[in-house]
């Protein structure tokens, strides 16, 4: 029985589509809904371009052909699903509200533990990510959501939270400046309530 010796070569046929699909959606997590839309259609028309002109005319590069339409399906699905994720994010009245620096009440999923910063001269500010799940603007809707939000926050009660842990806080919310959470939150929690 012959047994080759040695490792054979290392198979990467899939490593350029993990590449692509990874990189197309840290892209999407930051852009524009449209840009995004538009890029995944892009993708998927020229690798259905690329194997139907391959189909027809087989040839030297018949080779790589499927490969390139396989990462360029890759990266639209990775973008895809990157830019769905962020569109739930900013659905919802959250944005709006944010935008006007509107003070609401708000039931929070705590997602993080809490850690103290620095504010300069002022006293240390309490960071944490959350999920906002009911918000109750100036007006007095109501509205059911699911949207991250980071909460700053100069009061020491929210030091003690845990993530998971509900809580119910008058807040003022504005939008974030740079980062990923799309919104800020500060404000005291008023009913810290066990998950």
């Amino acid at each position: 029985m012959n047994r080759p010796e040695g490792p054979g070569p290392v198979d990467l046929r899939l490593a350029v589509p993990a590449v692509a699909a990874w990189a197309a959606a840290a892209l999407a997590l930051d852009a524009p809904a449209r840009r995004t839309a538009v890029g995944v259609g892009l993708g998927v028309a020229c690798a259905g371009v690329l194997m139907l002109a391959g189909c027809r005319r087989p040839g030297p590069l018949w080779r790589v052909t499927p490969a390139v339409a396989a990462a360029l399906l890759c990266a639209a699905a990775g973008a895809g699903v990157a830019g769905l994720q962020r569109a739930e994010a900013w659905a919802g009245p959250v944005a709006g509200l944010a935008r006007e620096h509107a003070r609401v009440l708000a039931e929070l999923t705590v997602g993080s533990d809490p850690r103290t910063a620095g504010s300069g001269s002022g006293p240390p500010v309490v960071m944490l990510d959350a999920v906002v799940t009911r918000v109750t603007g100036p007006d007095g809707t109501s509205t059911r959501v699911k949207t991250p939000v980071r909460v700053l926050a100069g009061h020491a009660g929210w030091t003690r939270l845990q993530p998971s842990t509900r809580v119910v806080v008058v807040a003022r919310l504005a939008p974030a400046r740079g980062g990923r959470e799309p919104w800020h939150c500060s404000g005291r929690p008023l009913t810290p309530r066990p998950g």
